[in-house]
């Protein structure tokens, strides 16, 4: 895909169906067993994308907000939804 259709695609993206702000979409690193990378939503819209090791604390997290809420990044936000979806399929298998 070239950068232009990849643009499209992205902004043809609305919020997917079975994506929940209700959850967090985690997974495995593959270099790292005990180690997650994680993606959340808040309720307004919000992604918010870290990484913990297992028993550590709180993760550190990057938020990308709504382009309605003052997001300057909207096709990284819209890539993260694919990408939280992605997660979940892949612990599926």
């Amino acid at each position: 895909m070239q950068t232009e259709e990849i643009k499209k695609f992205l902004e043809d993206i609305k919020w997917p169906d079975g994506l929940s702000t209700d959850k967090t979409y985690q997974i495995e690193c593959d270099d790292i067993p005990d180690k997650k990378a994680m993606v959340k939503f808040s309720c307004d819209g919000d992604a918010w994308v870290g990484a913990k090791r297992d028993g550590e604390g709180l993760p550190t997290l990057c938020r990308f907000r709504t382009s309605g809420g003052g997001g300057h990044s909207f096709y990284t936000r819209q890539a993260i939804m694919i990408l939280a979806l992605a997660m979940e399929i892949d612990n599926e298998d």
